[in-house]
C-alpha cells in the first residue's frame, strides 16, 4: 500500500496546503516530534509518543481532518 493509499489528507496537505515535519529537535528541549504547518503557521503538533510511526502518521492523519474541517478547507484528497 502506498503513502497515499495510507494517509490520503497527509498526501495531499503537503501537495495543497502546507508542510509536516517529523522527528525532534534536539536544540529545542520541549520540541514535538510531529508538526503540520500551514505557511509559517503551527497549526498542530503531537503531544504525545507513540508506538509507531504507523500510529504517529495516523494521528497526524485525524488531525488535520479535524482541523480543515474546523477552517472549511477541503482538500482533493481523491
Amino acid at each position: 500500500m502506498s503513502f497515499e493509499e495510507s494517509y490520503p489528507t497527509i498526501a495531499a496537505w503537503v501537495r495543497e496546503a502546507g508542510s509536516i515535519e517529523i522527528g525532534y529537535r534536539y536544540d529545542v528541549p520541549d520540541s514535538s516530534f510531529l508538526r503540520v504547518i500551514q505557511y509559517t503557521e503551527l497549526i498542530w503538533c503531537s503531544d504525545q509518543t507513540y508506538a509507531s510511526l504507523a500510529e504517529a502518521l495516523a494521528a497526524m492523519e485525524d488531525a488535520i481532518v479535524q482541523w480543515c474541517a474546523e477552517q472549511g478547507i477541503t482538500l482533493g484528497t481523491g
